[in-house]
C-alpha cells in the first residue's frame, strides 16, 4: 500500500525550491528530478524511486470539503515498503519551510493483501504501482476518498505506456469522486473492493476472484454491494448541445447556465485533476479545447455544492459540450415550480438535451462501492431542432403520458416525471426515459451527421 500524505501550504513551490527543502531532510538518499518535470523524486543507494512529491496544485482537506477550505498543496507518496519515518520526514520537511501543514490521507483501513497463487513480478525502478504481474498493476489505496489526482493519473500513464491493466485495490469504506470514476471506467481500469472476506468489483458489484496473475469475475453480486435503506438521494443534472463549427463557440456558457437553471452557482473552478487548478473560464475552456482537437477533452468542474465534468467532442455536425453535476443531498428535491423553471431555463440556455434527476448517494457527492442503480428523473427536454424529422405526435408517442410541447423560449419536448426515488415507480421512470432516448436516438439529427 502506497503512504499518501498532502502538504497543504500557504503558497506554491516550484520543484527546484521543493528539491532544495527535501534534500537536507532525507540524509544520504538520492534525490532526482523526474523525466517528466512533474515530480520531485527521492531515490535509495540503488536509485529506485521510493518518494514522490508533485507540482502544487489547489488542495482541499482530505475529506473533500467545499472550495472555500481550498489552499495551495503537494502531493507526497511513497512506494509500498518504503520505510514509514520517510515520507513523515519529507513531508514535514516541506510543510515546515512553506509554512503549512502536512496531513497523512490514509485513514481508511488497510485492505488485506491478496492471497497469490504466484509470486508478483519484481518492479521496475520506475514503477508508480504497488505489485505486478505480466497483465495486471495493482495500486492499492486506503483513503476514504480517491480522487483523481495527479498521482493517479501518472500510475494510468504508466500502465498504459507499459500495455498493462490498471487496478485500484481499497477497502469497502473508500469511495471515489465522480470524475475517478469516470477516469477508470473510460480507460479500462477496475476498482477492486477488499471486505476483507471477499474482493467485488466497486462498479459493479460482481464478486471476483483472484489466481495469482488477474482477477475473474462471477456472475453473483457480492452482498456487500446492496444499497442501505438510510441512503439518501443527490440531484443530478445532465446537458448538451452540438456547436456549430461555422459559428462563434464559447464552451462552458452552457454548462454555467444549465448550473443556474437548476439553482446551483454556475462553477467556480475547472481542470483535468483534481482538485481543479483554474479558475472557470469559458474561454480558457475553449482555447484548450481547440488545441486538444480533432481529440475529446475532459474538464473536472466544481462549484460551491456540487462537483462533475465537462466534456468537449469534436464531430462531423459541430463540437459537442456535454455536462454532468452531482449536488449535495442537502439540495433535496425540486418542488415542481423550479422544474417549470429549470426547463425553461435550460431551452433558453440553447441545450439540446437537458435531465434533471437524482442518484442514490451515501450522504455526499462521491461514488460509493455500493450499487447505486440508475438516475430517477425529476424532468427531461429535448429541444425539437434535434429531431426535426419526427414529427410532434411521433415525440409525444414517444415521451409518453406527462409530456408536453413548449413553443417559447423554443420549441421543445418537457417531459415530468413524478415518482418518487427509490421505489418501483421511481425505477420505471427510470427505464421509462431510457426508452425515450434510446427511441429519439434514432431521430438525432446530429448522431446521422456523425455517421451513427
Amino acid at each position: 500500500m502506497s503512504e499518501d500524505w498532502a502538504v497543504r501550504t500557504a503558497r506554491p513551490a516550484s520543484l527546484e525550491e521543493v528539491l532544495r527543502v527535501v534534500t537536507p531532510a532525507v540524509g544520504r538518499l538520492g534525490v532526482r528530478t523526474e523525466v517528466s518535470e512533474q515530480w520531485v523524486v527521492v531515490t535509495d543507494g540503488n536509485d529506485r524511486p521510493r518518494v514522490w512529491i508533485g507540482r502544487p496544485h489547489r488542495s482541499a482537506d482530505g475529506q473533500g470539503v467545499d472550495l472555500d477550505l481550498c489552499a495551495t498543496g503537494h502531493d507526497v507518496v511513497a512506494e509500498y515498503g518504503a520505510p514509514e519515518s520517510l515520507v513523515r520526514d519529507v513531508a514535514g520537511a516541506l510543510a515546515s519551510a512553506l509554512g503549512g501543514v502536512a496531513e497523512r490521507r490514509s485513514l481508511a483501513i488497510v485492505p488485506d493483501e491478496p492471497d497469490l497463487s504466484a509470486p508478483y513480478q519484481a518492479l521496475p525502478d520506475d514503477c508508480p504501482a504497488d505489485a505486478l504481474t505480466d497483465t495486471q498493476a495493482l495500486v492499492i489505496q486506503s483513503q476514504q476518498r480517491i480522487a483523481l489526482t495527479p498521482w493517479l493519473v501518472h500510475q494510468q500513464q504508466w500502465v498504459a505506456r507499459h500495455g498493462l491493466g490498471l487496478t485500484v485495490v481499497t477497502p469497502a469504506t473508500s469511495s471515489l469522486t465522480p470524475a475517478a470514476s469516470a477516469m477508470l471506467r473510460v480507460t479500462g481500469s477496475r476498482w477492486v473492493v477488499d471486505t476483507g472476506d471477499t474482493l467485488y468489483d466497486g462498479h459493479l458489484g460482481l464478486r471476483l476472484s483472484w489466481d495469482g496473475r488477474e482477477f475473474s469475475a462471477s456472475d453473483d453480486l457480492d452482498p456487500a454491494f446492496a444499497p442501505l435503506a438510510s441512503d439518501t438521494w443527490a440531484p443530478l443534472v445532465h446537458a448538451e448541445v452540438v456547436h456549430p463549427y461555422d459559428a462563434p463557440m464559447r464552451i462552458g456558457e452552457l454548462t454555467a447556465d444549465v448550473c443556474r437553471s437548476a439553482g446551483l452557482t454556475p462553477p467556480s473552478w475547472a481542470g483535468i485533476i483534481e482538485p481543479p487548478e483554474s479558475a472557470y473560464d469559458p474561454e480558457l475552456i475553449t482555447d484548450v479545447a481547440q488545441q486538444v482537437s480533432p481529440g475529446p477533452s475532459r474538464f473536472v468542474i466544481t462549484g460551491s455544492g456540487f462537483d462533475g465534468m465537462l466534456d468537449v467532442i469534436p464531430q462531423p455536425p459541430g463540437v459537442v459540450e456535454q455536462m454532468e453535476v452531482t449536488a449535495d443531498p442537502r439540495h433535496g428535491r425540486l418542488p415542481s415550480e423550479a422544474l417549470a423553471e429549470f426547463a425553461v431555463g435550460v431551452i433558453d440556455a440553447g441545450a439540446e438535451i437537458a435531465v434533471l434527476g437524482y442518484r442514490r448517494s451515501t450522504g455526499g457527492r462521491l461514488v460509493p462501492s455500493r450499487m447505486t442503480g440508475p438516475t430517477v428523473p425529476a424532468v427531461a427536454v429535448f429541444a425539437r431542432r434535434r429531431f426535426p424529422d419526427l414529427s410532434d405526435a411521433g415525440a409525444l408517442r414517444l415521451a409518453g403520458r406527462s409530456a408536453r410541447l413548449v413553443e417559447t423560449p423554443l420549441p421543445a419536448v418537457v417531459v415530468e416525471y413524478d415518482a418518487e426515488p427509490g421505489t418501483p415507480e421511481g425505477d420505471e421512470a427510470a427505464a421509462r426515459l431510457i426508452r425515450l432516448i434510446e427511441g429519439l436516438a434514432m431521430h438525432d439529427i446530429h448522431l446521422r451527421d456523425a455517421g451513427a
